[in-house]
Order: structure tokens, then C-alpha cells, then sequence
């Protein structure tokens, strides 16, 4: 298998291609990109440790070094952390982890995949007006996708 589309540029999108590039596994990279979404990306402890970058890299970001849990009665308890909380904005994050991706070797297309019909030998994508051919799909566009329910496991 040497053609895998990854659809979806989220952090699931972007890391699957910056990892699995760098290990040769295929040629193609494609993405749906959005405008943002009005979540942050938070970064815990588990997430710096397996991918030290997102903690010392130039971007920019928020390390969370204490948090204060108010209970419904209005009790408050303020938590020193060991490990900082590393919140980025999400357009900050994703346009992070797809650079990575792309200095992999990933070609990242930045359009919305339209379509994908897996009915034939090879799963094929409709992105925008181009037909694209791949062996394998990732589809790591979110649950609430439009892509999933019209497609199958090959």
C-alpha cells in the first residue's frame, strides 16, 4: 500500500501524518480544513511527555501551573500542579502539528474532501472539482462527520 489519505487536519490528522510519514508509510496527506473552532487545544501531562515539542517550541501558548475547583455551595480549593496544563489556541495547534507534518513529507492539501466512494479496488476522493485514488483512507475528521456514513470498511 503506498497511497494512504488521511482526511482530516485536526491534531488526530496532522499527527497520524507526521508520525507515519516519517516511518515511509505513504505518499499522500489529505485534509479538510476549517475556519477554527472555538475550543483551545489542552495539553495534559501524558500528551507533553509523549511529544516534548508542544512544550518548547516558539509557539505561542499558556502554560496552566495551578487550577481552583469551585464546588455548586461555593467552596473553593486551589490545586498547585506538578506538570503544567499547555493550552495553545486551536488554530495555533493545528497549523503547528500540520508544519510537522509537512516538514515529514506529508502532501497536505488544504481542501474539503467532498466525497469518498469505496466501492472500487481503490477508494477514490472528490476533493472539490479533482478525483484522487487511494489505497487506505484515515478518516480522523471527527465523529460528526459527513464522510462516515456513506463509507465502508475495503
Amino acid at each position: 500500500m503506498r497511497d494512504i489519505a488521511i482526511v482530516g487536519g485536526g491534531p488526530a490528522g496532522a499527527m497520524c501524518g507526521n508520525i507515519w510519514r516519517a516511518r515511509d508509510a505513504w505518499s499522500r496527506f489529505m485534509t479538510n480544513i476549517w475556519p477554527g473552532k472555538p475550543c483551545g487545544g489542552g495539553l495534559t501531562h501524558k500528551a507533553i511527555q509523549a511529544y516534548p515539542f508542544l512544550l518548547n517550541g516558539p509557539y505561542p501558548k499558556k502554560l496552566i501551573r495551578t487550577v481552583e475547583l469551585i464546588s455548586s455551595k461555593g467552596h473553593r480549593a486551589q490545586l498547585s500542579l506538578d506538570h503544567p496544563i499547555v493550552i495553545y489556541s486551536r488554530t495555533v495547534l493545528n497549523g503547528l502539528l500540520l508544519e510537522r507534518a509537512e516538514a515529514a513529507g506529508c502532501r497536505v492539501v488544504r481542501s474539503r474532501v467532498n466525497q469518498i466512494d469505496a466501492d472500487g479496488e481503490r477508494a477514490r476522493l472528490t476533493v472539490g472539482e479533482n478525483r484522487i485514488d487511494a489505497d487506505f483512507v484515515v478518516i480522523a475528521a471527527g465523529a460528526r462527520n459527513s464522510l462516515l456514513p456513506n463509507t465502508r470498511p475495503f
